[in-house]
């Protein structure tokens, strides 16, 4: 079994599900309230390539 590489960058409270309702009910969303953070996410999420942003369910 391979181990797992740490992760590039966590987003504090959140929660990753199979649904996102039971992500989003069990994240405590404090990323959202602190500035610092927001903007950390915002500049982490702005360098990924467009290739490994999510695509639609239906394309």
């Amino acid at each position: 079994m391979t181990p797992q590489p740490p992760p590039i960058f966590v987003v504090p409270g959140m929660r990753v599900g199979c649904m996102p309702y039971t992500a989003l009910s069990a994240a405590t969303l404090e990323c959202f309230f602190d500035p610092i953070c927001l903007s950390a996410t915002a500049q982490h999420i702005s360098t990924l390539p467009p290739t490994a942003w999510p695509k639609p369910l239906n394309s």
